[in-house]
C-alpha cells in the first residue's frame, strides 16, 4: 500500500485528482489542509467538510501561516500568522515522521510549503501542480524542491460527468468556497429586481460579515457541494463570479455565459489574467470590483440575459482552453514515481 500525502491551498484539482486516485487500488491517502475557511473565522474549510469521513483518505488538520505582503494593514494578524509558520514547520515534520509517505503532492500556496521543505529534507519524491500562468510567492519556493511542476487544472468528474439542461432563466452566484462579501453586498442591492425575473441561485459563503443571515430566502446557501455546485452551474444561463482558476477552467469546459469580478488583490493579478482570457474567447465579461456596485452589475446582468445566444456562440473556443484529461495525467505522473 502506497502512502499519499496530498497538502495546499487549491482544493478543486486536489479533489479531482483524488477522485482519480480512489478509482485506483494500491493507495492510502492523507490529505494536509485546513480546517477552517480563513484565519480567525469560525466557518469550515470546504475541504474539511467533504473529505473528513470520505473512506480510503485520512485528514490530517495543518494549521500554518503566510507572511503578508501588508504588515501594517493588520499588524497583529500579521504577527499571529508569521508564527503559525512555526507551528506549520513542527505539525509538517510530525506527520511525516508518522505516516511515512512514499510521496507529498503539493497543490500549492503556502499551506503546502511546510509540508514540502520537510518532504525534501527526508529525500520523500514530491510533485506539484501549478494551476495559474505566473506563479505566487509560496509556488516559486516549492517549485525549487520538487522533481516535477505539472500544469494542466484538473476538473472534477461532478462537473465532467454533466448533461445540457434546458435554460429556466436561472442566475448563478458564487463568490468562490468562502464566498465573496462585495458580491454579497452588491447582490443585496439588487436582489429584488432579479428575482421579479429570474431563478437566482446564490452561495454567498459563511463568513464574519454574516451575508447568509442577511440574505436568506429559498435558492440561498452558505455552501455547496461538489454535486449541489456542479448542478447550480449547469442549471445557470448565467453565473456571477470570482475568476479563480478553478471556476473559470470549468466556465470554460462548460460555455457558461459568467460576469467575472476579478479579486484585486490577487498573487500577481493571478485573477484578472484569468479573466482576461476567457473573456477574449467572448464567452465572459469582466467587472473590475473598483467598478462594482449594485446598478453596475445590474446593467451587465440584463445586457448579457438579453444576448446569451451571442455569448453561447463562443462556448466552442473557449472549451478549446481545457484539458480535459489533467487529472488523469497528474495521477499517471503520481504512479510513474512511485513505480
Amino acid at each position: 500500500m502506497k502512502k499519499i500525502f496530498i497538502t495546499g491551498g487549491h482544493y478543486t484539482p486536489a479533489k479531482a485528482v483524488i477522485d482519480v486516485l480512489l478509482q485506483s487500488k494500491g493507495f492510502q491517502i492523507y490529505y494536509l489542509g485546513r480546517k477552517f475557511a480563513m484565519e480567525d473565522d469560525d466557518a469550515l474549510a470546504l475541504e474539511y467538510r467533504e473529505l473528513n469521513s470520505v473512506s480510503g483518505i485520512k485528514y490530517l488538520v495543518l494549521t500554518t501561516g503566510r507572511l503578508q505582503r501588508k504588515f501594517f494593514v493588520n499588524p497583529w494578524q500579521s504577527v499571529k500568522s508569521f508564527f503559525k509558520i512555526f507551528v506549520g514547520f513542527f505539525q509538517s515534520l510530525y506527520f511525516l515522521l508518522r505516516y511515512r509517505p512514499n510521496l507529498v503532492m503539493s497543490f500549492g500556496g503556502y499551506l503546502a510549503l511546510p509540508v514540502v521543505i520537510i518532504a525534501w529534507f527526508f529525500g520523500i519524491p514530491i510533485l506539484t501542480h501549478e494551476q495559474t500562468p505566473v506563479p505566487g510567492l509560496a509556488n516559486k519556493i516549492i517549485a525549487r524542491f520538487v522533481e516535477k511542476v505539472l500544469t494542466g487544472n484538473p476538473i472534477r468528474r461532478e462537473i465532467l460527468n454533466l448533461k445540457p439542461v434546458k435554460s429556466t432563466r436561472t442566475i448563478f452566484i458564487t463568490g468562490g468556497n468562502q464566498g465573496a462579501h462585495v458580491i454579497n453586498l452588491a447582490i443585496e442591492e439588487i436582489i429584488g429586481k432579479l428575482l421579479k425575473k429570474y431563478r437566482v441561485i446564490h452561495q454567498t459563503g459563511d463568513s464574519k460579515y454574516h451575508d447568509y443571515d442577511r440574505l436568506k430566502r429559498e435558492g440561498v446557501y452558505k455552501f455547496l457541494t461538489a454535486v449541489e455546485m456542479a448542478k447550480a452551474l449547469n442549471e445557470a444561463d448565467l453565473v456571477i463570479s470570482r475568476s479563480g482558476a478553478n471556476i473559470t477552467t470549468e466556465l470554460a469546459y462548460l460555455g457558461k455565459p459568467a460576469i467575472l469580478i476579478p479579486i484585486p488583490w490577487s498573487s500577481e493579478n493571478e485573477q484578472m489574467q484569468n479573466a482576461q482570457m476567457l473573456k477574449e474567447t467572448g464567452l465572459t465579461e469582466v467587472l473590475e470590483q473598483k467598478d462594482l456596485t449594485g446598478e453596475s452589475l445590474l446593467n451587465l446582468i440584463e445586457k448579457m440575459m438579453t444576448n446569451l445566444k451571442s455569448y453561447r456562440a463562443f462556448a466552442p473556443i473557449a472549451k478549446k482552453l481545457v484539458v480535459q484529461n489533467a487529472a488523469e495525467v497528474i495521477v499517471g505522473e503520481i504512479k510513474a514515481v512511485l513505480v
